[in-house]
């Protein structure tokens, strides 16, 4: 377990920026939780102020500061989608803000062409995709 959870930290970090020895030397530090514990995540979700659609991209490090306070715990990782029928550009700066907060970015990608979802995907199906 601890190899894999290592290598997904190895590859996060080419997220935001290139490996270097620091890089390594953290994902060395960060490892699986104590048995019995967990590690605290960061979800939010948010109309955005554009459209008033309910959103789960638009999270900011403000979010995250108020959440932590509020639990009055430290979070490990922060979640956030990436909606392809807005950009397929990677969210690489959303990703560097998590990590220069030292939280490892959790990005849910929504492959559809648009936000509604009453209806069969046009372009991102599994058969397009395969």
């Amino acid at each position: 377990m601890v190899p894999r959870f290592l290598a997904g930290l190895l590859v996060l970090s080419g997220c935001w920026g290139t490996t270097n020895a620091r890089t390594l030397q953290a994902a060395s530090v960060l490892a699986p939780p104590p048995a019995g514990k967990l590690y605290q995540g960061f979800f939010s979700s948010s109309p955005d102020p554009a459209t008033d659609d309910e959103t789960e991209h638009n999270v900011t490090a403000a979010d995250v500061r108020q959440f932590e306070q509020a639990i009055g715990k430290k979070t490990s990782w922060v979640y956030f989608s990436d909606n392809w029928c807005e950009s397929r550009a990677f969210p690489a700066e959303t990703c560097r803000w998590v990590h220069s907060l030292g939280k490892v970015p959790y990005i849910r990608l929504m492959l559809r062409s648009d936000l509604d979802q009453r209806h069969a995907e046009k372009l991102f199906s599994l058969q397009n995709i395969s």
